[in-house]
């Protein structure tokens, strides 16, 4: 032993298993009625059982734990419970603590686990898939009475190469004498919580491994966040207020393009939500992403600067369905950029309630006062990666 020198000896013991084999047809039909879970967690499972499940060991010879709940049988004495068998029961026994604990919930402990109305998720990594989509809903199924999870959303593992690395390396905080993570609490001494919400989406290993890397958390906040959608916020509001005393201009006579971008955006919250539904997070963004470069690419048609010197209430147009897109996007970017959206939001002159989702391709009335013009995003130096 590492640990004590001592040198191990085998000993004979008696332990618990739970018969998984009994649950595999069972287990089948219910993986087979979920064809929109992510294909890696239907693959590892519905192999899993091609298999053939054994019985899985849930008690541990530990002083640390749960201690088997059976006074009366000396065998138990000085057991726990394996910690994949002890710990999703916690996710029942949290639930009813906290519906005990909170008078408005009261009573209402098996409409959150026993309701067919009560949807259940389980967001959990590679290495758990096996715990969650086989043997928690085995034991929830040899209960009888438990709601299984309505999906099982995995992701693979992130890998990350810190600066200076060669190579990709799992991520942990000390492995080969090198601590190999991303702490929290250092990062944001220099870098805002929304860069890495955003990146840490885009690169989001949903379908493989993926890798974490300063210099792209850099470059894609800089090539995206700030160019793309930061720029047209900053561009639109920053002209109004220059051109037309911060207030929203009204729109007249407008063109094909004018008509072809505002009827683009009715379709962009249904399709965000759409995704974000489905638990493809990384497309989702991708979308707000692909509505905030139309954006830009309309105003650079358009070409206000140009439009005020020639026809200001065309110009005015512009500039109005400029705050129609920036309503909508900011809508769109708020479940993935939540400080940015704050700040877009008071640009804008909006409330905490204009941001349902079904509003998000309501009008910004005509003359509505735009707060000042702050920068969204900013730009990283690479030096300080």
């Amino acid at each position: 032993s590492k640990m004590s020198d001592a040198t191990p000896v085998v000993r004979d013991t008696t332990h618990w298993f739970f018969e998984l084999g009994k649950f595999e047809a069972q287990l089948g039909e219910w993986l087979d009625g979920h064809p929109e879970w992510r294909t890696q967690v239907l693959n590892f499972s519905k192999g899993q059982l091609k298999q053939g499940l054994p019985a899985r060991c849930i008690t541990r010879d530990m002083d640390w734990g749960i201690p088997v709940p059976l006074p009366d049988d000396a065998d138990a004495a000085g057991k726990v419970l394996y910690v994949w068998f002890d710990a999703p029961i916690g996710y029942v026994s949290f639930t009813a603590q906290w519906c005990e604990e909170d008078p408005a919930e009261r009573g209402t402990f098996e409409d959150w686990w026993k309701s067919e109305d009560c949807e259940i998720y389980n967001y959990i990594g590679e290495d758990n898939v096996v715990f969650h989509a086989i043997m928690w809903p085995a034991m929830l199924m040899a209960e009888g009475s438990f709601q299984l999870a309505t999906n099982v959303v995995a992701n693979a593992f992130l890998n990350v190469r810190l600066p200076e690395a060669t190579e990709d390396e799992k991520i942990s905080t000390s492995r080969h004498g090198k601590d190999l993570a991303v702490w929290i609490g250092k990062y944001l001494q220099e870098f805002e919580p929304d860069t890495l919400r955003y990146y840490l989406t885009a690169v989001a290993p949903e379908s493989a491994r993926t890798t974490f890397r300063f210099d792209d958390l850099i470059s894609r906040n800089n090539d995206e966040l700030v160019a793309a959608l930061g720029n047209f916020f900053n561009r639109a509001v920053t002209f109004i207020h220059k051109y037309f005393d911060g207030k929203v201009p009204p729109r007249v006579d407008e063109s094909d393009v004018d008509g072809e971008q505002l009827a683009s955006l009715p379709a962009v919250a249904p399709k965000v939500g759409e995704l974000i539904e489905s638990h493809r997070y990384r497309d989702a963004l991708g979308e707000v992403m692909a509505a905030a470069r139309a954006a830009n690419k309309y105003f650079d048609t358009k070409k206000p600067w140009a439009q005020r010197k020639e026809n200001l209430e065309a110009c005015g147009t512009t500039m109005n369905v400029c705050v129609q897109t920036c309503r909508t996007l900011t809508t769109v970017m708020a479940p993935f950029l939540p400080f940015a959206t704050a700040k877009a939001r008071a640009m804008l002159g909006l409330n905490e309630a204009d941001l349902a989702w079904e509003k998000a391709a309501e009008p910004v009335p005509d003359g509505t006062a735009l707060g000042e013009a702050v920068i969204l995003f900013k730009k990283l130096d690479v030096a300080k990666k």
